[in-house]
């Protein structure tokens, strides 16, 4: 079988906020990214890759059993301009609440750096629980469930309306597609 692997070469430059993907995408910076983040479908196009589970994570030492709880936490979160940061404060928004009602606000560019603080310091994030999987399952941190929070949200390949290559953007995405179900776990 000829894998779409074997005839194209994808080179991956850098992880950013959805914005700055958005915006590489315009200025011809990018040919296509993986967004996780909300975006103009009039000016957009995209194929799904998958859903996502978005989700209240803490420090393993904290008892949190409410929602009102989490506010007397140390919210580490994103930039301004990270589609994950904007899922949370849509959500909250539904709730009458907003990000500056936390007791204290660490905004930090890097998933991974608030993965690494929540180990060491008492706090919580909310993220895609893919990227928390092996922390919960090893006990490092700790999965919180509130009645009334159930989020899921999209992870598209994200490319420029009426792109000249968007059978080869379809494509890749069938072979990811293809190579994930494929996976067993």
């Amino acid at each position: 079988m000829n894998h779409l692997s074997d005839r194209i070469q994808i080179s991956t430059t850098e992880i950013k906020n959805t914005d700055h993907i958005l915006q590489n995408i315009r200025d011809g910076k990018i040919d296509f990214g993986l967004v996780e983040g909300n975006f103009d479908t009039t000016e957009f196009d995209s194929f799904f890759l998958q859903k996502e589970n978005f989700v209240c994570i803490s420090h393993q030492q904290l008892d949190i059993s409410t929602i009102e709880d989490v506010f007397n936490q140390t919210l580490l979160i994103r930039e301004p301009g990270s589609g994950s940061r904007n899922i949370f404060e849509n959500w909250l928004a539904t709730q009458n609440y907003k990000i500056s009602d936390f007791t204290k606000v660490m905004e930090i560019a890097s998933p991974n750096t608030i993965i690494e603080l929540l180990k060491q310091i008492p706090g919580i994030t909310f993220i895609y629980e893919s990227l928390v999987a092996a922390e919960i399952k090893n006990g490092q941190l700790k999965k919180l469930d509130f009645p009334g929070f159930k989020i899921e949200h999209s992870i598209n390949l994200v490319f420029l309306k009426n792109s000249y290559f968007k059978n080869t953007y379809q494509e890749l995405t069938t072979s990811f597609l293809q190579e994930t179900n494929s996976i067993t776990y």
